[in-house]
C-alpha cells in the first residue's frame, strides 16, 4: 500500500487552522488575556 503526499483535504484544514489561530494570536498581541481567548475558542469551536 502506497500513500502519496500532496495537496488534499488535510492541507486545506491546516490553512484554515492557521487562519483561526492567527485571530487569537492577534488578540493576544493586543492585550487580551489568554484565559479569555481560550474561553472564546472553546465556545465557538
Amino acid at each position: 500500500m502506497t500513500v502519496c503526499a500532496g495537496f488534499g483535504m488535510a492541507d486545506g484544514i491546516k490553512i484554515k487552522g492557521d487562519q483561526v489561530m492567527g485571530k487569537y494570536l492577534l488578540g493576544w498581541i493586543l492585550g487580551v488575556p489568554i484565559i479569555v481567548l481560550v474561553i472564546i475558542y472553546l465556545l465557538f469551536n
